[in-house]
C-alpha cells in the first residue's frame, strides 16, 4: 500500500482495501507465509546437503569425483520438478488466504464497509 492509493481511490475504496489488508493481519497470514517460506528453505538446504554427500548420485550421473559445482547443477536438475510442485502449493495457499479474507467481514459481523463498498460500485 502506498500513498498514491489515497490519491487514486475514493474514501470507500481505500477503506475496503485497508479492511482487506487488516484481515490478512488479523488472520496471521503474514506469519503463516513466513513460516511456510522458512520450512521451504530448510527443506531445500537439507536436501542439498544430503545430495552433496551422496557419492552414489555422482557415479550414477557418470562423475568419478564430487565437485561442488557439479553437485549444485545436478541438484538443480533433480530438484526442479519438486520445486514446481511446491510452487503450485504456494500459489494454492495464497489463493486460500485471499478467499478467506473475502469472507472476513461476514465472520466478524462487520457488514457496514462491505455493503458501503458494494453500494459505491452499484451506481
Amino acid at each position: 500500500m502506498f500513498d498514491t492509493l489515497i490519491e487514486q481511490m475514493e474514501e470507500v475504496e481505500v477503506l475496503a482495501v485497508l479492511g482487506h489488508e487488516f484481515g490478512h493481519w488479523k488472520m496471521s497470514h503474514n506469519i503463516k507465509n513466513l513460516i511456510i517460506s522458512e520450512i521451504h528453505l530448510f527443506v531445500i538446504f537439507f536436501l542439498f546437503g544430503q545430495f552433496m554427500n551422496n557419492a552414489n548420485l555422482y557415479t550414477s550421473f557418470g562423475f568419478d569425483t564430487q565437485p561442488t559445482i557439479i553437485g549444485l547443477l545436478l541438484f538443480q536438475f533433480v530438484y526442479s520438478p519438486v520445486e514446481h510442485l511446491l510452487g503450485f502449493l504456494m500459489v494454492f495457499f495464497s489463493f486460500l488466504f485471499l478467499f478467506s479474507i473475502f469472507f472476513f467481514p461476514f465472520q466478524n459481523h462487520n457488514f457496514f464497509f462491505f455493503f458501503l463498498f458494494l453500494e459505491h460500485f452499484k451506481s
